[in-house]
């Protein structure tokens, strides 16, 4: 804890576990981890003020009843009025997708899109994702450990997202699992580090992307802060892939 200064754990209720790095638009960075039930959903406050969601949980009925509705509430972004200025899913599975879709049922707003839309699925998110207006500014999505994905220049230090993965590690087959072409995010302000991964998986899966990881990346993969890929199922977090990411938390 003393080789992170100034990060604060946060245990809310049951909804959510939220790691902290000092207040929302002022220079600090907020990384949130909800509690969606079997499902992920993280939401970022950059220390600029601007925001980012990473998948939204599962679905619920009707969409107002959603967790995720609820914790975006609480963070002021409402119904019908609130924004958000990225937004992102990391594979085409519904306990991914579902309470993004929701995000828009309730009219909430999304200025840049990030996807692989890479799926077999159905998914009404899948389908119509690039056609709707709200989301203005889908994004292409080069893989990068040096070059950000986007940068948030007004923080000192600056704030640094680069995506290591961005779901064309292996050619695609329809049959096979979504999960080994989720996106892969990390997120480097200062001294600190954070890596989301959605539903990675090693052996046992149908193809290795925390493997691959490995292989393309190495030492620099090392992450202080570890969302656990696919729910902390047994196909994923190998001892191998740990060996690599040494996370603190």
């Amino acid at each position: 804890m003393k080789n992170l200064p100034r990060i604060f754990f946060l245990l809310v209720s049951f909804l959510l576990l939220a790691v902290v790095l000092f207040a929302a638009g002022d220079g600090k960075l907020h990384v949130y981890y909800v509690n969606v039930g079997q499902g992920d959903a993280e939401y970022i406050i950059f220390p600029d003020g601007s925001n980012m969601l990473i998948d939204g949980g599962p679905d619920s009925t009707p969409s107002t009843s959603n967790p995720i509705i609820y914790f975006l509430a609480g963070k002021g972004i409402s119904f019908g009025a609130g924004k958000l200025d990225r937004m992102m899913l990391s594979h085409d599975h519904s306990d991914h997708y579902s309470g993004l879709s929701a995000v828009y049922g309730v009219g909430i707003t999304v200025d840049t899109y990030y996807d692989s839309f890479i799926g077999s699925g159905a998914g009404s998110l899948r389908s119509t994702a690039k056609a709707r207006s709200n989301w203005v500014d889908t994004k292409t999505l080069p893989n990068s450990n040096t070059t950000p994905l986007f940068t948030v220049t007004n923080s000192t230090p600056p704030v640094y997202v680069y995506l290591l993965h961005n779901g064309t590690a292996f050619p695609y087959d329809p049959l096979e699992s979504e999960n080994d072409y989720s996106l892969v995010v990390r997120i480097v302000f200062g001294n600190s580090t954070f890596i989301f991964g959605g539903d990675a998986g090693a052996s046992g899966s149908y193809r290795p992307l925390e493997g691959w990881l490995v292989n393309q990346y190495g030492s620099s993969l090392q992450s202080d802060m570890y969302k656990v890929h696919h729910h902390g199922s047994s196909t994923s977090s190998s001892s191998n892939f740990l060996s690599y990411l040494k996370p603190r938390y």
